[in-house]
């Protein structure tokens, strides 16, 4: 980020004949209102669909490989652990959920910065059974087609590339408000307020 601020200064804004981003909500934060709104461009972050193809087999094989039954209900969250990201919300819901429902399992994928306080979290409170940490995953597409659902709680986002593979597998989406709108390319998702209540 420092590197493109500088160069923007070094370049001067105004000799740019376009300014790209993947939403409205990156080209505000990059931009600002220094920036003349016909000379933005977004372009929209795509995806192969193929892969996130939903196929009955390969949700049978990963849900058999992280031990998810027929009745349990996988609830997916895709990004690093960082405060964007916003993990720690999610457990936190998840404490609420799992006392009330035990069927309910939260799958998270990736690693990142804020991982160990998470597990950390996830001890404390009992929460083994119910919560699942894939580490680094090369198969994302694969996984998809293990959950139920996808959840990104997250405090700010550039896009959400992960919601718009979700939908790509026919996932009901469950994304925070700060999520740009326009990772929403289905009906399968909806927009929430961060409130814990369950």
């Amino acid at each position: 980020m420092e590197r493109h601020l500088r160069l923007r200064k070094e370049l001067r804004e105004e000799a740019g004949t376009g300014y790209w981003a993947c939403s409205y909500l990156v080209a505000d934060f990059l931009f600002g209102s220094s920036i003349p709104k016909d000379k933005i461009i977004i372009m929209k972050n795509a995806i192969e669909l193929e892969p996130f193809k939903f196929n009955r087999q390969v949700r049978k094989d990963m849900r058999d490989e992280f031990g998810l039954s027929d009745r349990d209900r996988a609830i997916g969250c895709v990004g690093r652990f960082a405060y964007q990201k916003n993990q720690g919300f999610l457990l936190r819901v998840m404490k609420k959920l799992h006392r009330r429902s035990p069927g309910y399992k939260l799958v998270l994928v990736v690693d990142g910065a804020d991982l160990d306080s998470c597990k950390e979290y996830v001890k404390e409170n009992n929460l083994e059974s119910a919560v699942i940490f894939t580490g680094y995953r090369s198969d994302v597409n694969r996984l998809m087609m293990a959950f139920d659902s996808l959840a990104m709680p997250s405090h700010f986002e550039g896009l959400g590339i992960a919601l718009i593979e979700a939908q790509a597998s026919g996932l009901m989406c469950y994304a925070s408000e700060a999520v740009p709108r326009e990772v929403g390319v289905t009906e399968n998702i909806e927009f929430l307020p961060l409130i814990e209540e369950v």
